[in-house]
């Protein structure tokens, strides 16, 4: 049986948009996801494998909906509160040792890439204000406003590192929508920072605040963290195994061959494995990762039996499915699908 293409209506449940499969949005946010969910004693995502990276929506999914992201956006707040500047990397720490807060800003629009890729950035100054402007590079649909909460707040949570005074009294943001009649912010400093109905998403500051000091300014750490911010940005650019990831993830489920990606590529074989192995990174675990990533979203969102997954996933039989699963997953298929049953109906 032929599987759905990602664009395509994926049989029974929702389609799931090609862009979900894109790598967007760092694991340093994975832990910060699982903590909030531990804390409100909620079922904790297995951790993904590998390296820190940029990881694909789809990898979040079971966080965001164990926390109702979809019909509970507002927790995009308490989710962006959460996140410290120190773990946004090269990002925060470069912003919160700028020498200035309009400096800061510009950090953050430099260096955010290497943190957060779901959006694009831009550092707009007129005669009375500064802003940031976030533009959606991805179709996020339906949790599209819980993760616009969630990454202004939280980048707006860098400068509060920096002065809570002058961006509580001082610093905004503007979202795109009316406000929900449901918000209740039990911090109402934060409240008046937040304002809707607006052309467009951002966050900013007037001008003359911009100008000003940073009470975190150092310049030799501000020196490091931008050489180091530097650095990820050119491996994101050059980044093979996410560019095979993307390549990958197109012709799903008819996932191409080490072969078929070298001569996509116009590289032989053996400068593919090595270009990958350099990023220590292994072609088959690739494919693996793939193949769970578009398993779980079966299991999680439709009742399709579990060979029919398999044939749509692209294994060779039954076997092979489980047991790669289990390795990626730390249970077995079954057990995946009666957790968020169970966790949904709850």
């Amino acid at each position: 049986m032929t599987g759905p293409s990602r664009s395509t209506q994926a049989g029974e449940g929702r389609d799931i948009p090609a862009s979900w499969f894109t790598p967007s949005i760092h694991t340093s946010y994975f832990q910060i996801f699982a903590k909030t969910l531990e804390e409100r004693s909620l079922p904790v995502p297995r951790t993904p494998a590998g390296q820190p990276r940029l990881l694909p929506v789809i990898d979040f999914l079971p966080s965001f909906d164990a926390i109702s992201a979809v019909t509970q956006p507002l927790t995009g707040i308490e989710v962006g509160l959460a996140i410290p500047g120190a773990a946004h990397g090269p990002m925060g720490l470069a912003a919160l040792s700028s020498p200035t807060i309009g400096d800061a800003m510009k950090a953050v629009v430099r260096y955010v890439p290497v943190r957060n890729g779901l959006f694009s950035y831009r550092y707009v100054e007129d005669e009375k204000l500064a802003v940031i402007e976030l533009t959606p590079r991805l179709k996020l649909r339906e949790y599209e406003r819980f993760l616009q909460y969630a990454t202004a707040v939280a980048i707006l949570n860098i400068f509060k590192a920096i002065s809570e005074t002058i961006t509580l009294k001082d610093g905004f943001i503007h979202f795109p929508w009316r406000a929900p009649a449901d918000i209740r912010m039990s911090q109402s400093a934060l409240s008046r920072c937040l304002h809707f109905d607006k052309p467009t998403l951002c966050i900013g500051f007037p001008v003359e605040i911009t100008r000003r000091a940073s009470q975190t300014a150092d310049a030799y750490l501000h020196r490091l963290t931008s050489m180091a911010g530097e650095e990820e940005l050119t491996k994101i650019a050059g980044n093979f195994a996410a560019r095979i990831r993307q390549l990958i993830n197109a012709e799903a489920p008819n996932w191409p061959t080490l072969e078929d990606v070298a001569s996509r590529l116009a590289i032989s074989k053996r400068t593919l494995s090595r270009r990958l192995s350099t990023e220590k990174v292994v072609y088959q675990d690739l494919i693996d990762e793939a193949r769970g990533e578009l398993a779980c979203w079966y299991l999680r969102q439709t009742s399709l039996p579990i060979g029919e997954i398999v044939e749509r996933t692209g294994f060779s039989e039954m076997s092979n499915f489980s047991r790669c699963f289990k390795r990626l997953q730390g249970i077995s298929p079954r057990e995946y699908r009666n957790h968020f049953r169970s966790n949904s109906s709850a």
